[in-house]
């Protein structure tokens, strides 16, 4: 993107019309691949030794955006994601965001498989937890229900997928005090995430 706008500043023929367009391209381009370069470089250290402390959902939530949203718009799928800007979770903001990000995988994947084209991320409070659910068109069958959370399980075919992602983060939310569950019914799959609030 950031070549290609370049390429055409430089040859337009209305220069400043075109600067401002093309310079705001840029800039968001670049935003993107900081916020990008930034996911990566926290997803590749550990965050078990991390302290908890107090964290906002949506800064969370954002920043797990930024490291896996792209899919979902390049195959048309929508992300309706819908959090209040005053929650905050008591948590290791990282291991939190590698759970959200398994969650959303997974749920692509699962959406990809049916006509639906939607997936949604929200958030409640209930008592002294927070409930998040990720919400996604598609059914498990029984069988798959049963081992759902058994180490080096998976349905993906070979090489795209470990069958950990769901035991790992069910031993995170563990961790945290919390709960990973799942629910289905109507064509829908749900997983929640359940923690403790700041």
């Amino acid at each position: 993107v950031m070549v290609g706008a370049v390429d055409l500043l430089i040859q337009h023929e209305k220069p400043r019309e075109a600067q401002l367009l093309m310079l705001n391209k840029i800039k968001a381009a670049g935003g993107r691949i900081i916020r990008i370069v930034r996911a990566l470089r926290t997803f590749a250290r550990q965050g078990e030794h991390d302290p908890k402390g107090p964290v906002s959902l949506l800064t969370l939530v954002e920043g797990t955006l930024d490291f896996c949203s792209q899919r979902f718009a390049v195959e048309g799928i929508e992300l309706d994601v819908r959090v209040a800007p005053e929650l905050r979770l008591f948590c290791r903001e990282l291991e939190i965001s590698q759970v959200l990000v398994n969650l959303l995988n997974n749920a692509f994947d699962a959406t990809l498989l049916v006509r639906g084209k939607k997936v949604t991320l929200d958030a409640t409070v209930a008592g002294d937890k927070v409930e998040i659910r990720v919400t996604n068109p598609g059914e498990i069958p029984p069988e798959v229900c049963e081992r759902l959370f058994q180490p080096f399980f998976t349905t993906k075919e070979v090489g795209k997928g470990t069958g950990l992602g769901l035991n790992i983060s069910r031993r995170i939310a563990q961790e945290h005090g919390g709960t990973l569950s799942f629910t289905q019914g109507s064509g829908q799959v749900c997983f929640k995430l359940t923690l403790p609030l700041a």
